[in-house]
């Protein structure tokens, strides 16, 4: 520049400002006067000086907004035996070493990136899985790698030259050896890390560069995993855009239940809520149903769903209704939606597994005693007792969710932080070190924890065919709750609320299960991430109860506690039941019921508070009585 300078007889001179935050450069002015005798000369620079202004322009605007580190404070714990700076540099070691022996360049493309991983059968050089994990880590260590973007926009020019022949907007999920383009088809989790790391790529950069992250991001969101990777009918993420049949049949380790959050976020498309609530519903259902430990399968099939023991997933691979390879990473995936969102049903399914995890490494934490394949009732497969990475820094990651569990969150960040395996394992590794250390940030959810973002609690109702139940609304926060706004509507009724208080009415003669979801706003006015209502509504059917009576006599009186308990499917309401008292025996006061004490035998029955209860919920009552002649049992009916 200065030759350039020279040579037209000009003088140029920076000012520019930064911010004190990050050391960004945000702003810069050139300042550009002819010397003495060279009006001539700079009038005609002029358009030259122009481009000069631009290119640079073009380098200060792509700065990072979030550099690594950033050490975020979200949800669950950190590992606390380090120091946060001897954390990230950990981080860095790791990352170092894992860009320098994964992060290819393109033989084809010029300015393209990969990521050498083989597939399953170590074939070719990489997949849509390899590449989407690289372009989550590119843009979560920008700010550490001064070349980070330039990299990303590689990652994606290799990405957009090797589309999937079925659905353009998907990834072909192999990468062989010639790098050949156009002729494979899509694999879900690929293609699901990719449109994430194009709405980190938005957030760290912006999207007024070369590539518009931002739509190309909603165009794969909404053109290609809403059409060829989800099927709305059954809500359950697909295996590819080649898999159209099975539409029960998915792949645990796809439930990224975060990056469907943010998905929603960035289109506002609901029906990315309606899949994180099927897939907490096969977690809730495979835990009761064929899980003792906690773990999930491979692969999952059935509308109810089941561990796909007989492979019917059609990839051929071994152990698909076993933990094993693919499910490895399912603790990651599962408890990022409670780390970055507050989802209590990710922190569950987090916490039952890490219960059962603690069993196999003992109370000192050695994670040599944690195998690499289990059943999901957990035991060991044959020719799994080794250990692997792939398998334990997810699971120190699910660890993460609870404040129990610090020791062995140490124990488990001391153990992976720098072991170095292969390809997978390391990729599932470093990811875990990010997320363990806060600089695993999500798009839609940059500011952590700190500020005090409330919970929605996820509830449930039964009621009975065309008669409305009320379900009271709940929220957790370190402040105070001030209000709550419904996010989607029922399908197959219609609410109203007011304040927590909503009133639920079924469809006409509708029968079935239906939902809805609110969010709760505090007295700082941040919004928690939605919560489902699940509601059940059942035939009208006649109603049964029990009633159990606890009694305590003394000289001259006794004391009867009253348990009485729904026990049918039906919603029962305005419950009453008769009670008979011994001979001598009379009614002096209660409470928490009605009474009719002029009655033979005496009646009882609900409050307004307590006359209706659901299936298989109970309310308790008592009363004082006095008695002349001794005390006989009481009956109740």
């Amino acid at each position: 520049m200065n030759k350039l300078m020279d040579r037209f007889d000009m003088e140029f001179f920076l000012s520019q400002s930064k911010t004190a935050s990050q050391n960004n450069l945000k702003t810069i002015t050139l300042n550009i006067r002819p010397r003495k005798k060279s009006m001539a000369n700079f009038k005609s620079m002029r358009s030259l000086f122009c481009v000069v202004i631009m290119a640079l322009s073009a380098s200060f605007v792509t700065a990072q907004n979030y550099p690594f580190p950033q050490n975020i404070d979200y949800y669950g714990i950190k590992p606390n035996s380090q120091t946060t700076q001897s954390q990230n540099e950990s981080v860095k070691e790791f990352y170092d070493y894992w860009k320098d022996k994964y992060l290819r360049q393109s033989a084809t493309i010029e300015g393209g990136y990969y990521v050498h991983g083989a597939d399953t059968d170590g074939h070719g050089k990489g997949t849509s899985e390899s590449h989407g994990y690289g372009m989550v880590i590119t843009a979560l260590m920008a700010g550490y790698n001064q070349n980070a973007k330039s990299e990303f926009d590689g990652l994606f020019t290799f990405f957009n030259t090797h589309r999937s022949h079925l659905n353009a907007e998907l990834m072909g999920w192999k990468i062989d050896e010639s790098e050949t383009s156009g002729i494979y088809s899509s694999a879900t989790d690929g293609d699901m890390d990719i449109a994430y790391a194009l709405l980190l790529a938005d957030k760290q950069w912006g999207s007024n560069t070369e590539i518009n992250y931002k739509q190309e991001a909603i165009d794969m969101i909404n053109n290609g995993l809403r059409v060829s990777d989800y099927n709305s009918e059954s809500k359950r993420l697909m295996l590819g855009d080649w898999d159209t049949q099975k539409i029960y049949t998915t792949r645990s380790s796809d439930w990224m239940t975060g990056h469907l959050r943010a998905y929603e976020n960035a289109t506002n498309d609901a029906e990315w809520l309606a899949a994180i609530d099927s897939i907490y519903d096969m977690v809730a259902q495979l835990n009761t149903q064929n899980s003792n430990s906690g773990l999930m399968p491979d692969f999952v099939t059935g509308q109810n769903p089941r561990p796909d023991t007989e492979n019917d997933n059609g990839t051929g691979e071994k152990n698909s209704g076993h933990y094993y390879y693919n499910a490895a990473r399912t603790p990651l995936r599962l408890s990022m939606d409670y780390i970055h969102n507050g989802d209590q049903r990710s922190k569950s399914a987090s916490e039952k597994l890490v219960t059962w995890v603690r069993l196999q490494i003992g109370d000192s934490y050695d994670f040599n005693k944690y195998y690499s394949g289990y059943t999901i009732n957990g035991n060991v497969l044959p020719g799994a007792e080794y250990n692997s990475t792939v398998f334990i820094a997810p699971v120190v990651v699910a660890a993460s969710v609870d404040s129990a569990n610090q020791e062995m969150v140490n124990a488990g960040w001391n153990y992976i932080k720098a072991k170095h395996e292969s390809y997978f394992e390391d990729t599932i590794n470093l990811l875990s070190l990010l997320a363990l250390t806060g600089n695993w940030w999500a798009p839609n959810q940059t500011t952590g924890n700190d500020n005090g973002i409330p919970i929605a609690l996820s509830k449930s109702a039964t009621t009975t065919m065309n008669m409305p139940v009320l379900i009271r609304l709940e929220g957790i926060d370190d402040g105070t709750i001030t209000a709550y706004h419904i996010h989607t509507q029922p399908a197959h009724g219609a609410i109203s609320w007011s304040g927590s208080q909503v009133n639920y009415v079924p469809s006409k003669n509708y029968i079935g299960s239906d939902s809805f979801s609110y969010t709760v706003t505090d007295d700082d006015g941040n919004v928690s991430v939605p919560a489902k209502v699940t509601l059940s509504v059942i035939e009208d059917t006649l109603p049964t109860l029990s009633c159990n009576v606890k009694e305590e006599f003394w000289t001259g009186g006794f004391l009867a506690t009253v348990t009485v308990t729904n026990t049918s499917e039906a919603v029962l309401r305005n419950w009453q039941v008769d009670l008979s008292l011994g001979v001598g025996e009379s009614f002096n006061y209660g409470w928490s019921a009605n009474f009719n004490a002029s009655s033979n035998p005496l009646k009882a029955s609900g409050l307004e508070w307590n006359n209706l209860l659901q299936p298989g919920e109970s309310t308790d009552f008592g009363f004082i009585g006095d008695s002349i002649a001794g005390h006989s049992k009481i009956t109740c009916q």
